[in-house]
């Protein structure tokens, strides 16, 4: 939200690119799904060494937004829905995980601006953020960390760190102040519900024919 705050306030108050808040985010979020993507593709680049990996990557990435748009409708750069605007902000964290997973701590800030985005974007994204970067840096720790050593480790990533604690605090800044502050607050509105709804809870057939659905490729509409 205050992503697409900005964006309006430069394209349609500073720039007047934009007649309207609604285009204005839009454009916001086009622009920072572009970001994404391409960070996500220079990510796993550096990983791949094989020369075709840059064109075969951007390619693929415009077969996977095409099919998404044209099942779904244009949900995969521009839909404002908070599930769906997430989208790429899960690629680039999903990436960047398995990079510092790896030892390349350099990634690890925008690990955490990815995984801030996710937890502040949708509440049931504070799961998946917590294992994926647990088991990222237990990685690097059982990988990287103990070969070489606690202290050595820091003095070789200090800086990546650093900025990366500063970062965890801008994220969890807002949290905190809507728990002291407001009352009710974000916690307790999801603890009420929470407790007003024990039952409304899917069995493990429910769930795993739901995350199977997401695999099969479904025909483009025409």
């Amino acid at each position: 939200m205050y992503i697409l705050a900005l964006g309006d306030v430069v394209f349609r108050r500073l720039l007047h690119l934009c007649p309207e808040p609604m285009n204005s985010a839009y454009l916001t979020l086009l622009l920072l799904n572009v970001v994404l993507l391409f960070f996500s593709i220079r990510v796993f680049a550096r990983h791949c060494r094989s020369a075709l990996f840059l064109a075969l990557a951007v390619l693929l990435s415009f077969w996977v937004i095409y099919v998404i748009n044209s099942t779904y409708g244009p949900i995969a750069t521009t839909n404002l829905w908070m599930p769906h605007i997430i989208l790429f902000a899960f690629l680039l964290f999903a990436a960047t995980c398995a990079s510092v997973a790896t030892g390349t701590v350099r990634d690890l800030p925008i690990m955490v601006v990815c995984g801030g985005l996710l937890v502040h974007g949708h509440v049931a994204q504070l799961f998946f953020v917590t294992v994926l970067s647990g088991c990222a840096l237990l990685t690097f720790y059982m990988t990287s960390v103990r070969k070489t050593g606690f202290g050595a480790s820091v003095r070789a990533n200090r800086k990546a760190m650093v900025v990366s604690a500063i970062l965890v605090g801008v994220f969890v800044t807002p949290i905190v102040l809507d728990i002291v502050l407001d009352h009710p607050n974000n916690v307790q509105k999801i603890r009420t519900y929470l407790s007003e709804y024990p039952g409304e809870h899917n069995g493990f057939r429910t769930t795993v024919k739901y995350e199977g659905s997401f695999f099969p490729l479904h025909r483009a509409r025409s």
